[in-house]
C-alpha cells in the first residue's frame, strides 16, 4: 500500500490544497518529509488580527513568526499573502489611539532573531531600528517581517498599523530602492476604514508611508489611504503595470492629482474618495485635468466628496460652496472607454440646479452603469433634492434620444445617505423606478445603514464591495 510520502510532489501539493490550516498543521507534524511539503502551504497566506474584544487586546505572536521565517528562509520564500488587521479599536479615546504599539509575548530568542534580521536587511538609521527592536516596538517588528517576504504578491496593512509609524516609510523606501518586493502585485495600505468610519480623522498617517509602493514595477492594484503629503507627486516614477488605484479617505486635493495620475496613465479603474476640511474645496477643473491623462484607458470611475471636521459644528452650518468648485461634466463626454461612473450631481453638474447641463450633454457614450451619490445633502445650500433628481432623469429619459447618447446604458443607481423616509419616501422611490423601467433601464436605490441590524420597510440588506451595509430597493 502506497504511502503519501512516496507520491510525486505535484500530487502531494494537490492533496494538501483540500486540507484546512489545522489539518495541514497536523499533517506537517507526522514526519519531516511531509513537513517539508506542507509548511510552504501553511505560510502561503499569513493573516494576523489584533482584536480589541479582549483585555488586554488579543495579539498574534508576531515576533515569534519573524524568528521562524528568519531562521528558515524557505518559509519566508513561501509567503505570498501578508495581511495585518485590527478590529474593535478606536482613535478617539482621550485623543489617543488605544491600539497597542508594543508587541506582546516577545522572548529573548525573538529579540535576537530580530536583530539578526536588522543586520541582514541593512536598513538606514540602524540605531533607531535597534532601539525599536529592543523596546519591542510593534511598528518596527511589522516592518522587519515585511522585509523578509521578498516573494510576497499581496500586502494588506490596516490603518492602525500606519498610524504614527516612523519605521514603515524607511523600510518600504529601502525595499523599493534595493529591488525587493519585485513580485508584489496588490497593495492595500490603510484602506480598511469604511466610508463613514470617522476615526480616520484622528489618525496620524504620513503619506510617505504609502508612496514608495508606486516605485514597484509589477504593482497592478493599489488601495491606499493617502493623507496630506509634502512630497511632490509629479516626481514619482511611472507605474506602467498599475491598472487599479483607489484613494480611500484621501486628504490629497484635486490640484495634486494631475501629478499623481501622470505616473499612473494606464489606469482602468480609479476611485477618489476626498475628505476635505472646512474651506478646502475640491477643484473640479484640476481633478478633470488629472482624469484627462486617463482618458484613453479609464473604464471605471468613482468620486466621493465627504468633508471631515473635528469641531462641533453641524453639517448644515456649512455651505456646499465651501467644498465644491466647478464641475467635471463638460469634459466627461470625451471619455469613450468609460463604462461605470459613480459621482454626486454637485461634482458632475455643479452646485446649482438652474445652471446644470442636461445629462445627455455630459454622459460618455459607452456608459453602462451610472450611480448618483448625494454627497453634501445636509449642507444648507444643497439644491439636488429628490424632485430635482426625478426632473433631471425624466428630461434625460423621456425621449428615445438617450439611446443615441448612451446606447449601452443598462442600470441607474441612486446611492442615498439622506433619510430615506423623508425626501425619498416610498411614493418617490416607486415613481423613479417606474420611470426607469418604462425605458428599459434597471434601477437600484440604496440607503447606507449605520446599524446593519435595523431594517427599512420594503428593503433588503445588501453590501457593496467595500463591505458597507445598505438597504436596497430594486426596480
Amino acid at each position: 500500500m502506497s504511502s503519501l510520502t512516496t507520491f510525486p510532489t505535484e500530487l502531494q501539493d494537490s492533496i494538501i490544497l483540500y486540507l484546512g490550516p489545522k489539518d495541514t498543521l497536523r499533517l506537517a507534524k507526522t514526519c519531516k518529509a511531509l513537513a517539508k511539503v506542507t509548511l510552504p502551504h501553511l505560510y502561503h497566506t499569513i493573516h494576523l488580527t489584533w482584536k480589541a474584544t479582549h483585555s488586554p487586546p488579543k495579539q498574534p505572536r508576531i515576533a515569534s513568526l519573524l524568528r521562524s521565517i528568519a531562521t528558515h528562509p524557505e518559509l519566508a520564500a513561501a509567503v505570498k499573502v501578508l495581511k495585518f488587521e485590527a478590529t474593535g479599536f478606536t482613535a478617539r479615546k482621550e485623543g489617543r489611539l488605544s491600539f497597542p504599539k508594543k508587541a506582546f509575548h516577545v522572548t529573548g530568542e525573538d529579540s535576537s532573531a530580530a536583530l539578526r534580521v536588522l543586520s541582514s536587511v541593512k536598513l538606514p538609521d540602524r540605531k533607531k531600528w535597534e532601539d525599536g527592536t529592543k523596546e519591542k516596538d510593534l511598528d518596527a517588528i511589522v516592518a522587519l517581517l515585511i522585509s523578509q517576504c521578498s516573494n510576497m504578491q499581496r500586502l494588506s496593512l490596516g490603518a492602525y498599523f500606519l498610524n504614527s509609524n516612523s519605521f514603515l516609510p524607511i523600510a518600504l523606501q529601502h525595499l523599493a530602492q534595493t529591488s525587493k518586493l519585485q513580485k508584489l502585485e496588490h497593495a492595500s495600505l490603510g484602506a480598511d476604514m469604511q466610508e463613514y468610519q470617522s476615526d480616520v480623522g484622528f489618525l496620524k498617517i504620513n503619506a510617505e508611508s504609502v508612496l514608495p509602493i508606486f516605485q514597484l514595477p509589477n504593482l497592478r492594484s493599489a488601495h491606499v489611504l493617502l493623507a496630506n503629503t509634502s512630497s511632490k507627486l509629479d516626481s514619482l516614477p511611472k507605474s506602467t503595470a498599475l491598472t487599479e488605484l483607489r484613494l480611500q479617505r484621501s486628504r490629497v486635493s484635486g490640484s495634486m492629482l494631475p501629478g499623481l495620475l501622470s505616473s499612473t496613465t494606464n489606469l482602468v479603474a480609479f476611485e477618489y474618495d476626498y475628505r476635505s476640511k472646512t474651506g478646502e474645496k475640491i477643484d473640479c477643473q484640476a481633478l478633470m485635468d488629472g482624469l484627462k491623462l486617463l482618458q484613453s484607458t479609464l473604464k471605471h470611475l468613482r468620486i466621493c466628496v465627504l468633508p471631515f471636521s473635528t469641531d462641533t459644528l453641524l453639517p448644515f452650518e456649512f455651505s456646499v460652496d465651501e467644498y465644491v468648485d466647478g464641475s467635471i461634466g463638460s469634459s466627461l463626454k470625451n471619455f469613450t472607454t468609460l463604462e461605470t461612473l459613480e459621482v454626486s450631481l454637485s461634482v458632475l453638474l455643479g452646485r446649482f440646479v438652474s445652471t446644470a447641463a442636461p445629462l445627455s450633454s455630459v454622459l460618455p457614450p459607452n456608459l453602462q452603469v451610472l450611480t448618483i451619490r448625494d454627497d453634501l445633502w445636509d449642507y444648507e445650500d444643497w439644491e439636488w433634492a429628490d424632485m430635482e433628481y426625478i426632473k433631471l432623469f425624466y428630461a434625460f429619459l423621456k425621449h428615445e434620444r438617450w439611446r443615441e447618447v448612451c446606447p449601452k446604458l443598462r442600470t441607474i443607481n441612486l446611492r442615498l445617505d439622506q433619510t430615506m423616509d423623508d425626501d425619498w419616501g416610498e411614493d418617490k422611490r416607486d415613481k423613479f423606478m417606474k420611470m426607469c423601467n418604462v425605458k428599459g433601464v434597471k434601477c437600484g436605490i440604496y440607503k447606507l445603514k449605520v446599524d446593519e441590524d435595523e431594517g427599512v420597510n420594503g428593503a433588503h440588506k445588501d453590501k457593496d464591495k467595500r463591505g458597507e451595509v445598505f438597504d436596497a430597493y430594486f426596480g
